[in-house]
């Protein structure tokens, strides 16, 4: 999902790049990318179970870095539902 995210950024002329360290290398985004006007998504892709305590650290640190985080998940039923911005993906070839 992080080389899909990236390889259509940047199709479309946007800066992007995966595995993006935030804070001294403490979490890592899946992939950032950089609008025109330098606002930064970071995309989290998060397929594997992770504690509400730790969706909610991991956005306050985005957010703390200039970065806007979304969460993306698979399982409808993921912790972060609810509780960060975020978009469920179903598998897909």
């Amino acid at each position: 999902m992080k080389e899909r995210v990236v390889e259509t950024a940047s199709r479309y002329v946007l800066e992007a790049e995966a595995e993006v360290p935030v804070a001294s290398r403490r979490s890592i985004s899946g992939a950032v990318v950089t609008g025109p006007a330098g606002l930064r998504i970071g995309w989290e892709i998060q397929y594997h179970h992770l504690s509400p305590s730790s969706v909610h650290r991991r956005s306050v640190n985005a957010v703390e870095h200039g970065i806007t985080p979304l969460w993306v998940a698979k399982d409808r039923t993921a912790s972060l539902i609810d509780r960060a911005p975020r978009a469920r993906v179903d598998d897909m070839p």
